[in-house]
């Protein structure tokens, strides 16, 4: 059949332009080379200098610790939650900054900022969520330390071991990915403290703390857990200064985060909140100078390795901290030999040439004899060379505060001519048949606000508006234009209680709530957190699926007894949520169920019921109530359709239009802070990539697939036929639209902030549609 071969062509060559365009536009790598960094010349002063010439190393041990989602706010607005630090910088043994940190904020990414003062690309997104095995192989400070024959020990997050494989002296690595653990995660950590004090035989200790970041995910970042393991953190510091105290005072602690905290407890966005973090420095006789000072997070790379007397990694486009630097180097003249090093660094990779190369500097400060000369030219720093290389040091400074990004444009054109062709094959689908009316003036006007939508940041910020209008106004338009054609009352009753429901759902998600916090909004209706209604979920899912997919015509007793059998291991679910009873059998036994039921009878109807079964597992306390709302709604507008006999295309948009707003409605966003990495997590007590993967994504588009699954499971197999190729058309339109967008505003100021995050989650949006669309069709299609 013609119809099937066109939408299976036009499916794998949407996944294959698909991939291509994120290959390119988020610029991955998997062979972990180095980075092909533009190299310039060198001027001949750097040709004549080496770290070598620095007289000795300005600290002996550095303890770096990261606690991971510690935002600059906490200490800000908190000091009384950190009473040793705040006494260190009192007593000038503390040297305070603000860090800024680079998208994504999440902790792949930026441990690789830490340690190689590098940016990584975008793609380390999905590796922080799904790598298991990634070996980071640029140049970095623990690489570095090595070849010196140093010793680096580490204990905490367990991606830095995958990171760095046999980098460490000693290490003991712990899950980062189940958030449940608030306690265990920090103290598997801080026991080998005493154990490393004691020893000499190291050079870096690295501590990451993961109790934090947990704590944020699974009670937002209100939780009065948070003050009690900030504090927790400070004893932390200052166990450590006091017992590197007692032996020298040639040491540094560093106390800083990977990434910061949303005002909802998560991350990976650009909020304020997300991108700034402590960076605190200790150690006896340092004085804070400048307390409101605000660097990048890549600076801290070339910064320790200065301070190590190592040379600086190689792809790091970080700047030396000044203060740090003048107070710690033992010399005029090694601070001289620090800003410059640290200029032909910045000379090999910066994009932003140089408005005067070193030599001017010299010459301009009347030492013409030591710029040529064969041996160090800074024999003797003398005032006037230090304020013109600090003056050159500036204005690269500024010349290179913003990240540019480069893209190799042909590579992101042709896969939106591949996805131009699949779209072309679907036209042809829907003008071969004749039920479909491709031309429909509703359809096209549809489309035309999704994609006009998608050009402009605010909106995309704002997209559950967008989706809340759009689907009163065909709720609407469909009630007109049926009075116009005939009177009758039960179709205006059904549309105003769809409207009526809608409201309800929507009211309470934008009046309510901060956009970033959509999750919250039934704090303020303590009545939809009651037990009742937790309760009530598993037994409202029961009665809609007895209405919506009429089981007792079911003549499969054992089906029957699989559902009965998972709704009261679902109420029992919820119960234990309810009272914060941590037991993964109930959760278990409805996964084992959903298996057991498809493996039964594998239809659409099986599939519709699972996803109710995971819909009474997976949602969080908060969603309870919008999701039953939801339920209602999608039961009445069904109800509605079919009474007024409205047509398989007409219908299909309206459904498209309902799946999107659910997106919206359960507590999603175009933001990637609004991830539950918890849900990922729930039933399961270890790190399972593909289990956990499945479990994330279903979480975060439970609502579309709750929609579409009771739309498709109400289809004959003829109107399946039809509608496939129309749902596949829907998907792909804006994601072809929006490849042409982000291409045009590649070098937009928001293009990581807002654009990229909207393409992560469109991308996969499409991909998990396009997958289905191929295995389904294998189903409907003779």
């Amino acid at each position: 059949m013609k119809l099937a071969i066109y939408l299976r062509v036009s499916c794998i060559i949407a996944l294959i332009s698909l991939a291509g365009f994120i290959w390119e536009f988020l610029n991955v790598r998997f062979d972990g080379s180095q980075d092909p960094v533009k190299q310039f010349e060198k001027d001949h002063i750097c040709e004549k200098i080496s770290v070598n010439n620095i007289s000795h190393p300005a600290v002996d041990k550095v303890v770096l610790i990261v606690v991971d989602a510690f935002r600059e706010e906490f200490l800000s607005s908190q000091p009384e939650n950190f009473p040793f630090i705040t006494s260190m910088m009192k007593q000038n043994c503390g040297l305070p900054y603000t860090a800024k940190v680079h998208m994504p904020t999440v902790t792949l990414p930026r441990i690789k900022t830490l340690i190689s003062g590098s940016i990584p690309s975008y793609i380390d997104l999905l590796y922080n969520i799904g790598s298991t095995e990634y070996k980071f192989n640029k140049d970095n400070i623990i690489a570095r330390l090595k070849a010196a024959g140093k010793n680096v020990v580490f204990y905490g997050d367990e991606t830095w071991i995958r990171l760095f494989p046999g980098s460490f002296l000693r290490s003991d690595g712990t899950k980062s990915l189940i958030v449940g653990d608030f306690k265990e995660v920090d103290n598997n950590v801080t026991r080998w403290i005493d154990f490393e004090m004691a020893n000499d035989d190291w050079s870096l200790m690295i501590l990451h703390y993961l109790g934090l970041d947990h704590i944020g995910h699974s009670l937002g970042d209100k939780s009065p857990l948070i003050p009690v393991k900030l504090e927790e953190m400070d004893l932390i510091a200052k166990k450590i200064y006091k017992a590197l105290n007692q032996k020298s005072n040639n040491f540094l602690i560093v106390v800083t985060a990977d990434h910061g905290m949303s005002d909802g407890g998560s991350h990976g966005d650009a909020s304020d909140f997300e991108i700034y973090v402590p960076l605190l420095f200790l150690r006896p006789q340092l004085s804070a100078q400048n307390t409101s000072k605000v660097v990048r997070q890549v600076d801290l790379a070339s910064t320790l390795a200065i301070l190590f007397k190592l040379p600086i990694p190689t792809s790091s486009v970080g700047f030396l901290l000044p203060e740090l630097i003048d107070q710690l180097m033992p010399t005029k003249n090694d601070i001289c030999l620090a800003y410059l090093l640290n200029l032909c660094q910045l000379q090999t990779v910066s994009k932003a040439q140089f408005q005067k190369n070193i030599s001017d500097a010299f010459m301009s400060s009347g030492e013409e004899d030591h710029a040529h000369s064969s041996s160090c030219p800074l024999e003797d720093c003398s005032e006037k060379m230090l304020e013109n290389l600090l003056g050159l040091y500036d204005n690269i400074r500024e010349r290179n505060q913003q990240s540019d990004s480069s893209f190799n444009l042909f590579w992101m054109v042709l896969p939106i001519f591949g996805m131009m062709s699949s779209v072309f094959l679907l036209c042809i689908c829907l003008f071969s048949i004749q039920y479909i009316r491709p031309t429909n003036l509703l359809i096209v006007a549809v489309l035309w606000a999704q994609m006009a939508s998608l050009a402009s940041s605010s909106y995309i910020e704002n997209e559950l508006h967008v989706w809340k209008y759009a689907f009163i106004m065909m709720v609407t338009f469909n009630l007109l234009v049926d009075a116009m054609q005939r009177r009758r009352t039960f179709a205006a009753i059904s549309v105003g209680i769809v409207l009526t429901l809608n409201r309800a759902t929507g009211n309470a998600l934008l009046d309510y709530v901060k956009p970033a916090q959509v999750g919250n909004f039934f704090d303020v209706w303590s009545c939809f957190t009651s037990t009742a209604i937790q309760m009530s979920l598993p037994f409202l899912c029961a009665g809609f699926i007895i209405l919506r997919m009429k089981l007792y015509y079911s003549h499969l007793v054992i089906r029957r007894i699989l559902i009965i059998f998972g709704f009261l291991c679902t109420a029992i679910h919820r119960l234990f949520v309810t009272f914060d009873y941590l037991n993964y059998t109930p959760s278990h036994i409805v996964y084992a169920l959903c298996m057991s039921l498809l493996l039964v009878e594998c239809s659409a109807s099986s599939v519709a019921i699972c996803v109710l079964f995971m819909a009474c597992v997976l949602l969080n306390a908060t969603y309870v109530g919008v999701y039953m709302l939801l339920l209602l709604e999608e039961l009445f507008l069904s109800v509605t359709l079919k009474f007024m006999r409205r047509r398989i295309d007409f219908r299909t948009v309206l459904y498209h239009i309902f799946a999107r707003y659910s997106f919206f409605a359960l507590g999603n966003s175009n933001t990637l802070s609004t991830l539950n990495i918890s849900a990922a997590f729930i039933g399961v007590n270890d790190y399972l990539p593909i289990v956990n993967g499945f479990l994330l994504l279903l979480h975060t588009f439970l609502g579309p697939v709750t929609v579409w699954s009771c739309f498709y499971r109400a289809l004959t197999n003829r109107q399946r036929m039809y509608t496939l190729p129309i749902i596949v058309w829907l998907h792909l339109v804006p994601l072809l639209f929006y490849m042409i967008v982000v291409t045009w505003l590649r070098h937009h100021l928001f293009i990581w902030s807002v654009f990229a995050p909207k393409l992560f989650y469109l991308a996969v949006e499409n991909i998990i549609c396009l997958v289905l669309a191929l295995f389904v069709s294998y189903f409907i299609y003779p």
